[in-house]
């Protein structure tokens, strides 16, 4: 409104067919203009002034439009709820910035992201992480790939959204609720946006560079996203393809414990330090068939197929600390000294998981009246998931065969941020002959039960015999998951006129879900 009160300038607000603000310039030449030129550009605006017409004539319309559409909508989502709810929403199908739909939702108010391996893979709303939120896929109930009926938000690419609602309070209408509140996320439906052919590509490159050799520190993500109209926009279709590779390389410094000695200096009771490398692989495909079968009929049909696999290693060193009394210099968490009797675990865990996940759904709406409408809602979604992980253990010696002269030693600086080793004896860690796959600590305690299968008559250079408690090399643990929901709903809302009831919604659902997970290790 403001822009109307410019000399020479008309501004006209409308909306179009679709819904969508659209602002009209129409400018006209004026004296003054003219002369503002002259005096900014000099000879550039004299000639501007020569050749300028002194009649009323208009140019061209100038159409303005962008991110504001997508806060509109969004508003109207918020003005039209009865419930406290936050929206997001896409200005159109493919153009939400984040690598997956856990990203957009952590930037809105209440909600937070719970990171994972270093990318946002839960939400918590209010406080409350994903096991206790409702999730939801164009308001069917959506199945996980996890322990519990949490949902792992960073599956599903942003790219392949037209947006989400999160209610924060209570609402008879959702069927699936959780205590912190419920997300539904939507894909698009057609013919309510405009018609488009979107095609997205990202390059990553990690901060970091990757300290294991068969892992990479780039990566990229491609979407294309498609929409088109049919026989006079009575027939929409949707697709979106989406390809992810994401690598995360990071440093992990660990201890467990710390404790003062008589003069009052801080040190750990072991160390956990690590090199940690991950490569996401994520495909999705995504469909949706909007028919307008009549003014007062529609049918909604979406499918959705996403493929990942989510690999990586760790390498690094893990061992109980022990320190030298008479070396340590210092007061408190700043302390130097010298370790004793060390003999480091090298680990080296290889971690896999592979997946996929299927959604297929369908729906049928009917207005019988002015004020009377109902649906039919039917959905199928399954999913299955190998996960595996496993510990290889290397040192100079298995626990118990290395004499106390054996042992390293090493310098060391400690601080508020860490400890670091200046220096080193007795730890030939990059000798080949020297290292060995074995178990360097105790860590055989798991195998009690079969505590028999290990006895031994060797004994150990303390004058004991090996035992079980010596007996643990390494670990693999691998986990099978399996999930399937099958649910179909009838309802009917009608318009009342009463003074204090405006609106009813009744109907029925039924659901069956099953849900396994068998653990070896």
């Amino acid at each position: 409104n403001r822009l109307s009160h410019l000399r020479g300038v008309r501004v006209s607000k409308f909306r179009n067919r679709r819904g969508e603000f659209k602002m009209k310039f129409k400018f006209k030449r004026d004296p003054v203009a003219a002369a503002v030129s002259l005096a900014l550009y000099g000879a550039s605006g004299l000639a501007l002034a020569q050749t300028a017409p002194t009649d009323d004539s208009t140019m061209e319309e100038v159409v303005v439009s962008g991110f504001r559409q997508s806060l509109i909508k969004s508003e109207a989502i918020k003005q039209d709820s009865s419930t406290i709810v936050e929206a997001l929403t896409a200005e159109d199908i493919g153009k939400l910035p984040d690598t997956s739909i856990a990203e957009s939702l952590a930037r809105l108010p209440g909600l937070a992201g719970e990171r994972s391996g270093g990318r946002v893979s839960g939400i918590a709303v209010r406080g409350f992480k994903e096991d206790f939120t409702g999730t939801s896929l164009n308001g069917r109930e959506l199945i996980g790939i996890g322990d519990n009926r949490g949902v792992e938000y960073d599956l599903y690419p942003s790219e392949i959204m037209s947006g989400a609602v999160i209610y924060k309070t209570a609402d008879a209408t959702l069927l699936t609720q959780g205590i912190g509140g419920t997300v539904d996320m939507r894909t698009v439906r057609p013919l309510e946006a405009r018609e488009s052919l979107t095609l997205n590509g990202t390059y990553e490159k990690d901060s970091r560079r990757s300290d294991n050799p068969e892992f990479k520190d780039h990566g990229y993500r491609g979407a294309l996203s498609w929409n088109k109209h049919f026989a006079d926009d009575r027939v929409g279709i949707a697709l979106a393809l989406a390809d992810t590779l994401s690598p995360t390389n990071q440093r992990k410094y660990g201890v467990w414990g710390y404790g003062a000695n008589a003069a009052g200096q801080y040190l750990p009771f072991g160390l956990d330090t690590q090199s940690i490398s991950k490569e996401l692989s994520r495909k999705t495909i995504s469909g949706v068939l909007q028919w307008k079968i009549s003014d007062n009929a529609e049918l909604n049909l979406d499918a959705l197929d996403i493929r990942y696999s989510d690999k990586g290693i760790i390498r690094g060193f893990i061992e109980p600390f022990s320190a030298d009394p008479a070396s340590l210099q210092g007061s408190g968490a700043n302390v130097t000294g010298t370790q004793i009797g060390a003999n480091p675990v090298i680990r080296t865990d290889p971690e896999n998981t592979v997946g996929k996940l299927q959604s297929f759904g369908g729906n049928f709406k009917l207005k019988f009246t002015d004020k009377w409408s109902g649906q039919l809602d039917y959905s199928h979604s399954k999913s299955s998931k190998l996960y595996e992980r496993a510990e290889s253990y290397a040192g100079l010696g298995r626990n118990g065969s290395l004499t106390p002269g054996q042992l390293g030693t090493r310098t060391f600086v400690m601080s508020p941020n860490g400890i670091m080793f200046t220096g080193s004896t007795g730890l030939p860690l990059n000798d080949f002959n020297a290292v060995k796959l074995t178990g360097p600590q105790q860590w055989g305690g798991g195998m009690a039960s079969v505590a028999d299968h290990f006895a031994s008559s060797v004994l150990r250079v303390d004058g004991q015999p090996y035992s079980y408690l010596e007996a643990q090399d390494g670990f693999w643990n691998h986990a099978d998951f399996a999930e399937q929901l099958n649910a179909v709903k009838l309802e009917l809302q009608g318009d009342l006129e009463g003074s204090w009831v405006n609106k009813v919604t009744f109907g029925l659902h039924h659901s069956e879900r099953d849900k396994s997970k068998a653990n070896h290790g």
